[in-house]
């Protein structure tokens, strides 16, 4: 199954944070995978026209949202767009379309993967980009564009991990305070007051 969870990008079976097709390339390899190159000569070039078909008719991204890295500010130099589409027949299109903000260009290096779920085989072409931007214009603002939601999630897991050192730190200090030496008056005094 393909899917986008945060700043992962899940292809069948193979995972990474891929910020470019080169990453991509590279752990499929790792996993004894290869990524092909995709043309219209090839034998199962109807996978994008059939996405295509799917997308013209005003299909949406099964999962799609604007994905920040979690070294970026809030106005980095690109927008990264992460989905992960997927139609009736089997045909799974995922990956992170990335656009310059200063040039306003799609990055052919972007890392996007069209497969066949019956199939693990990969392929990738430049042409994807202007599917990846169809799926992207479809799903923006959309009920499925899951932006918001991913920005809510990130900072209830911030808000969790604080909690989780603040509660890790007052143990520890409630600890030391347990160590700490104390006065002759205290260790007299402890057996009817407690240690305080």
């Amino acid at each position: 199954m393909s899917d986008v969870y945060y700043n992962k990008v899940m292809h069948p079976l193979v995972s990474g944070y891929f910020e470019t097709l080169t990453e991509v390339r590279e752990v499929l390899e790792e996993n004894g995978r290869e990524l092909k190159d995709f043309s219209p000569e090839h034998k199962d070039w109807r996978l994008v026209e059939e996405a295509k078909r799917y997308l013209d008719a005003g299909d949406l991204a099964d999962r799609f949202h604007r994905l920040r890295y979690l070294d970026e500010d809030e106005d980095g130099p690109a927008e990264r767009w992460a989905f992960s589409y997927s139609t009736p027949n089997d045909v799974l299109f995922n990956g992170v379309l990335i656009r310059d903000l200063e040039t306003g260009e799609w990055d052919e290096n972007s890392p996007i993967v069209m497969t066949n779920r019956l199939h693990p085989e990969y392929w990738t072409s430049p042409e994807l980009i202007e599917l990846a931007e169809q799926v992207v214009e479809n799903t923006r603002g959309s009920v499925n564009d899951q932006s918001e939601m991913t920005k809510q999630d990130r900072a209830r897991v911030r808000a969790e991990v604080a909690a989780k050192e603040a509660a890790e730190q007052a143990e520890a200090d409630a600890i030391a305070r347990a160590n700490a030496p104390r006065s002759l008056w205290q260790r007299l005094t402890a057996p009817l007051f407690g240690n305080r």
